[in-house]
């Protein structure tokens, strides 16, 4: 599940550190769901990311394709794929990690960011700062994390499997932050991640 202006689009990582991909069992693989695409992610920049892109940009000419991006790529593996740039790249990003070189990079570059664990896998939302904030704004410490990605302009992509936690990842995207808020949160800046090999 995405959470943006008008965005509800489904993501689905390829995980492929090993190039080059067989394109015909995961072309097959495609028509046997028979189900569209609308972003396809390459997971992770692995040892050759220029070559892993440029299949990645044969895979879009594909009918069930939407669109392709990356993610984990850091502004150096960006650079070399600055003659066909990619529109997306998914990071980790909260305002515990809040990855600031690369965003200002991508947002010049016109790259969407895609924000996965933006929730920071709940090893964050006992933090008394967040907790009290959360009370101010009448809201859990989950949805104003999601509310201050969102307010960023992320495309933020939390994860849950309880209907409770996703109708309320829902309504985060309606809570309105306070400038004085966004500034508190700003200020979390701490680089934690939970996946540190991606960052």
């Amino acid at each position: 599940m995405a959470l943006a202006e008008g965005a509800s689009a489904a993501a689905i990582s390829l995980c492929s550190n090993h190039f080059p991909v067989s394109l015909l069992g995961f072309e097959t693989a495609l028509f046997v769901r028979n189900a569209g695409i609308d972003l396809l992610l390459l997971h992770a920049p692995g040892t050759e990311p220029l070559s892993a892109w440029e299949v990645m940009l044969e895979i879009r000419e594909w009918e069930e394709i939407g669109d392709v991006g990356v993610s984990n790529f850091n502004i150096q593996h960006l650079q070399l794929l600055k003659n066909s740039p990619p529109k997306w790249n998914q990071i980790q990003i909260s305002p515990f990690v809040q990855r600031r070189e690369l965003v200002n990079y991508c947002q010049r570059q016109g790259i969407k960011i895609v924000a996965h664990s933006p929730l920071v896998k709940g090893q964050k939302l006992d933090t008394p700062r967040l907790i009290t904030m959360a009370n101010k704004c009448e809201c859990t410490p989950a949805q104003l994390l999601l509310a201050w990605s969102v307010n960023k302009g992320f495309v933020t992509i939390p994860r849950s499997s309880k209907r409770e936690h996703l109708q309320a990842n829902l309504e985060a995207k309606e809570i309105i932050l306070p400038t004085e808020i966004i500034q508190q949160l700003n200020s979390f800046e701490e680089g934690y991640a939970t996946h540190p090999q991606h960052y």
